[in-house]
């Protein structure tokens, strides 16, 4: 299943592919992931950067092979310049039982506010939605990325939890 989206950008017409991910995207996945890794290092110490997480590879892996996962990618002139990981969840405590959730999604800088983060969250959705019958969707994001917390709010998340954390000193 693709879909196919056309980007405004400048004037010019650029070709963008929305897809679900196959083995030989992993290395530019991966790539993104410890770029996204990386931005998390910038706004606070306490994440680890990119370069620390040696296991992406094998953990992007094992997500094609997993039936309640989505890895989709947004590729231009056959470069991956973005992607969005979804997984369902069964949550016990909750009427819903079932949920949907946005495990990480990265757009490189020179691509965002394009639409694009939106067409990778339009073809997960739908695969939660209609695949999975999952009737929520939750998300983690730091407070202090703006550009995050603005771009889920534009999809409709909105706020209704919150996780503190407290560093204790020897």
């Amino acid at each position: 299943q693709r879909y196919y989206h056309k980007i405004q950008k400048s004037g010019i017409i650029e070709n963008m592919e929305i897809r679900f991910a196959k083995k030989e995207d992993l290395p530019s996945i991966v790539a993104l992931a410890r770029a996204m890794a990386d931005v998390h290092h910038e706004i606070d110490p306490y994440y680890k950067p990119g370069a620390a997480h040696k296991t992406l590879a094998d953990d992007f892996a094992n997500l094609l092979n997993d039936h309640d996962t989505i890895l989709v990618v947004a590729e231009i002139n056959k470069k991956i310049i973005g992607y969005i990981n979804m997984s369902v969840e069964t949550i016990e405590y909750i009427s819903a039982k079932k949920i949907g959730v946005i495990n990480n999604a990265y757009i490189i800088p020179a691509h965002r506010r394009q639409g694009i983060a939106k067409a990778l969250f339009t073809l997960a959705e739908d695969w939660l939605h209609n695949k999975k019958k999952v009737e929520w969707i939750e998300l983690n994001a730091d407070a202090r990325n703006k550009n995050a917390v603005e771009l889920w709010s534009k999809l409709g998340f909105e706020t209704y939890k919150l996780r503190m954390r407290k560093k204790l000193s020897h």
